[in-house]
C-alpha cells in the first residue's frame, strides 16, 4: 500500500472495520485496553469509558484509528496496517480538510504517543508540527476572546468554551513537543505558557478522570526540565546575551522546586509513570550543567588528568551514575509486559540514560580515575545493566515469527547487543575493595531528605551544586585523542533513524 499522495482514494472509507480489517469485537477489545494499560501512561487523551467502538469510529475516526493502531499489540501485520490507514487519513484531511479538529489533534497525539510501533510510516517531527498548527489553528494555545474574531453572536458565546479534551490536547502537544526538544536536543517550537497549566489546574478541579490530578505536576515538571535546558545554553555562550555567571543561581532555583514538587505530590508516584520518568530525567539532567562554569567534557578532561578537581569531579561522577542507573532501573522494573504501553518518549528517556551511563562508566574505568572510581564502577554495573537491558527486550520481542517488519523490541534488543559489544571491548575489570558509597545508605542526609524508599528511585543529585561539575553533551571542542579513542570503532547504523527512540544521539560531538 502506497501513501503518496497520487496513490490514495480520497473518496475511500478509512473505516477499518468496513475495510474487513478486524472486527467489531476485535476492535472493543483494543479500545478496552487502551483505556486500562496505555492511558496512564499518556493521560492527555481520554476515552469515557461510555463510549463504544462504533460510537467512536463514527464520531472521531481519526482517533479511533489511532488507538487501534497503538493497542494491537497481538498482531503486527494488522497494527502496519492500521498505522498506514491513519497515515492515509492524515494525507487526506490535509489535501480535502477538515483538518483541524479535535479528532485529528487527539489522533496524532496517540500515534505520537506510540510512535514506535509505527517505524515504517512514521513522520514523528511532522506530525508533531501538525498537531502544534492545529493547536494554533484551534486557537487553544490561549483564552480565547471570541469576540474579536467570532462572526455571529452564537458563535462568539460557543467559541470562548474550551472543552476538557482540547485543554487536555493543550497539555499532551506541549508535553511531547518540549520532552523531545531537551532529549534529543532540537528546537523549541512549542514553548510553556502559564495558561498551559491553568487549563491543567481547570482540569485537576473538575475531576473528570482520575489521572486528571496528575496533569498540573507533569506540566509543572516539564518546565522545570525546559528551563534546565535553557539555562545551559544561555551559559554555554551559544546565544547572544549569555549570562554563564548567573547559572549557579539558576540551577540552585531549579533544584529547590524540583525538591519541593518530589515532596509535595498528594499521591503515590506508582499512580503515575509518567512523573515518574519524569522526576528521573530531571535528576538526570540537573547532574550535567556546571554551576561555576567548569566543562568535563572532552577538552575539560585534560586538567583533571594533571590531578585537579579531582573531589569535585568524584562528586559529579557519583551523582551522574546514580541518577542514570535509576533511570535505567525504571524500564528494567516494569512488570512483564508493560513494555507494551510505554510510550515512545520512554524509550528515548531510557535510550539517553544508557548512551550517557556506557561513557560515564568509561570515563570512571580511565587509568588516572581507576583507584578513586572503581567503587562507583561497581554500583554502576554496566555489563549486567546492558545484559538485562538485552535479556528485557529480547522477551518483549517475543518468538521470531518470520514477519516482513518484526517487533520494534527486537530492532531495540538487536541495538543493545551492538551497544553492549561496543562497550565490553572498551571496558576494563571492576577492581574496588570497597563497594560502600554515598548511594549505600538510605538514611536521608541535610541535602537529600528524601530516601529512595520514599521516592521509589536512587538518591543522587540532591545536593551542593557547587560540586556538579558538567559533562557538555553536544557543542564541545575536538576530542581529547583517548576520548576519540572511546568513541571511534562503533558503527553507525543508517537503519537507526528508522527507530526514534534508538535514534542517533549526539553525546560529545559523536553519534551512537
Amino acid at each position: 500500500m502506497s501513501n503518496t499522495p497520487g496513490s490514495i482514494d480520497t473518496e475511500a472509507s478509512h473505516n477499518p472495520f468496513s475495510r474487513g480489517m478486524m472486527t467489531l469485537e476485535q476492535g472493543q477489545e483494543c479500545l478496552d485496553m487502551f483505556r486500562s494499560r496505555m492511558s496512564p501512561h499518556f493521560p492527555f487523551v481520554m476515552i469515557q469509558e461510555s463510549v463504544t467502538i462504533q460510537s467512536l469510529v463514527q464520531d472521531r475516526p481519526a482517533l479511533c484509528v489511532a488507538v487501534l493502531a497503538a493497542s494491537c499489540h497481538e498482531n503486527r501485520r494488522l497494527q502496519r496496517e492500521l498505522g498506514r490507514l491513519f497515515h492515509e487519513i492524515v494525507l487526506v484531511r490535509m489535501m480535502k480538510g477538515p483538518f483541524a479538529t479535535l479528532d485529528m489533534l487527539q489522533g496524532l497525539l496517540v500515534h505520537l504517543a506510540w510512535a514506535h510501533y509505527h517505524h515504517g510510516t512514521m513522520k514523528y517531527t511532522q506530525h508533531l508540527s501538525l498537531a502544534a498548527s492545529i493547536i494554533s489553528d484551534m486557537r487553544l494555545d490561549r483564552p480565547r476572546i471570541a469576540s474579536l474574531w467570532a462572526l455571529s453572536r452564537e458563535n462568539k458565546h460557543a467559541s470562548g468554551e474550551m472543552t476538557h479534551d482540547e485543554q487536555r490536547a493543550l497539555a499532551g502537544t506541549y508535553y511531547l513537543s518540549s520532552s523531545s526538544a531537551v532529549l534529543l536536543q532540537k528546537s523549541h517550537h512549542f514553548r510553556y505558557s502559564p495558561y498551559i497549566l491553568e487549563c491543567c489546574h481547570k482540569l485537576l478541579a473538575s475531576g473528570s478522570f482520575p489521572t486528571d490530578r496528575h496533569l498540573p505536576y507533569i506540566i509543572y515538571l516539564q518546565k522545570l526540565t525546559e528551563e534546565v535546558d535553557d539555562a545551559v545554553i544561555e551559559a554555554s555562550g551559544t546565544v547572544r546575551g549569555s549570562r554563564q555567571g548567573h547559572l549557579p543561581a539558576e540551577l540552585q532555583r531549579i533544584r529547590e522546586r524540583y525538591t519541593s514538587t518530589k515532596s509535595s505530590l498528594p499521591f503515590p508516584l506508582s499512580e503515575s509513570p509518567t512523573i515518574l520518568l519524569q522526576l528521573h530525567v530531571l535528576d538526570l539532567i540537573i547532574c550535567q550543567p556546571s554551576p561555576d562554569g567548569i566543562s568535563y567534557g572532552p577538552n575539560g578532561f585534560q586538567s583533571l588528568q594533571q590531578g585537579t578537581d579531582q573531589n569535585r569531579f568524584l562528586d559529579w561522577l557519583s551523582q551522574s551514575m546514580s541518577a542514570a542507573k535509576s533511570l535505567i532501573s525504571v524500564v528494567l522494573l516494569l512488570p512483564q509486559g508493560e513494555e507494551d504501553s510505554m510510550p515512545n518518549i520512554g524509550w528515548i528517556m531510557l535510550y539517553c540514560a544508557v548512551s550517557l551511563a556506557v561513557r560515564l562508566d568509561l570515563v570512571a574505568a580511565q587509568p588516572e580515575n581507576a583507584q578513586t572510581a572503581g567503587h562507583l564502577r561497581r554500583i554502576l554495573d554496566m555489563s549486567h545493566t546492558l545484559r538485562q537491558i538485552v535479556l528485557r527486550m529480547e522477551a518483549a520481542s517475543g518468538p521470531d515469527t518470520g514477519d516482513v517488519e518484526p517487533s520494534p523490541y527486537w530492532d531495540l534488543a538487536r541495538r543493545a547487543r551492538r551497544i553492549e559489544r561496543w562497550y565490553m571491548d572498551r571496558c576494563g575489570p571492576v577492581e574496588s575493595p570497597e563497594v560502600g558509597s554515598i548511594f549505600a545508605s538510605s538514611e536521608p542526609s541535610p541535602a537529600n531528605p528524601f530516601s529512595g524508599a520514599d521516592m521509589e528511585f536512587s538518591p543522587s543529585s540532591l545536593q551542593d551544586t557547587s560540586l556538579v561539575p558538567s559533562l557538555q553533551i553536544t557543542g564541545e571542542p575536538e576530542p581529547e585523542p583517548w576520548m576519540t579513542n572511546l568513541l571511534a570503532d562503533l558503527e553507525v547504523d543508517p537503519a537507526m533513524e528508522n527507530l526514534l527512540f534508538t535514534g542517533p544521539f549526539d553525546f560529545l560531538g559523536e553519534r551512537l
